[in-house]
């Protein structure tokens, strides 16, 4: 899928990471490659501005969040926008997370740490070009 002035699609990114250094380096990469992306660093932040990302292609969260975990998060945001894709981010490899995320149509998840490009390939996973 193609933009009509002919560059890659990049799919829009909403970002909750409640590190605030950790989503200022995501946002420059994403920025750096393109994409449009919003960050947020609490859950209740980006359901509070929905109205306003509602039309994003895809959120990447962290789980462990302060207010929310990111599954927790995921099914609220499904509720307003259903099927809207999703990806988890954690460090842990606590098996209930896992399990969570299973039981998530069009979610992932990834184990930090991570970089750019797993991030990329991701996404041209979920987005084929």
């Amino acid at each position: 899928m193609t933009a009509p002035d002919d560059k890659p699609f990049s799919p829009s990114v909403l970002l909750v990471e409640d590190d605030h250094s950790l989503a200022r380096v995501w946002k420059l990469l994403f920025e750096m490659l393109e994409y449009r992306i919003e960050c947020y660093h609490t859950g209740t932040e980006l359901l509070r501005q929905w109205d306003q990302v509602s039309h994003f292609d895809v959120i990447i969260t962290d789980y462990y969040l302060p207010d929310i975990n990111g599954v927790e998060l995921i099914k609220e945001v499904r509720e307003r926008t259903p099927g809207l894709p999703a990806i988890v981010l954690t460090g842990s490899q606590e098996q209930f997370i896992k399990d969570a995320v299973k039981e998530i149509l069009d979610c992932h998840i990834m184990y930090k740490p991570l970089n750019m490009a797993d991030i990329e390939e991701k996404l041209g996973q979920i987005f084929p070009r």
